[in-house]
């Protein structure tokens, strides 16, 4: 499986967990809803800026439904470079994967 179809797979896992339509994260990330399918059909890849987003999208909506879940830290320092933040922002998809299996268990 590539990197792309790992990620959209997260994507479309993480939506419906949240109980969110695609029409509703576009509301609330100000991404367009062909863009969400595009990534969660693995057509296309988000940048990491834009998967940034949605992690914090789901880490906040993770949070709420499970008050045991301690998001990661998304958001780059200013000193840190591309490479760093992209291996932070796996780390963090990890953890989001990692919490729900403990929750669906």
């Amino acid at each position: 499986m590539n990197k792309g179809s790992i990620i959209a797979n997260r994507l479309k896992e993480y939506r419906k967990y949240a109980g969110k339509t695609q029409k509703e994260v576009s509301e609330r990330t100000g991404y367009a809803t062909a863009s969400l399918s595009c990534w969660e059909r693995g057509v296309r890849t988000p940048s990491v800026e834009e998967l940034m987003v949605l992690v914090e999208f789901y880490n906040e909506i993770i949070s709420e439904k499970n008050p045991d879940y301690v998001p990661g830290e998304v958001l780059p320092s200013v000193n840190s470079g591309r490479s760093e933040t992209v291996i932070r922002l796996m780390e963090c998809l990890e953890r989001l994967d990692e919490q729900l299996r403990h929750i669906k268990s």
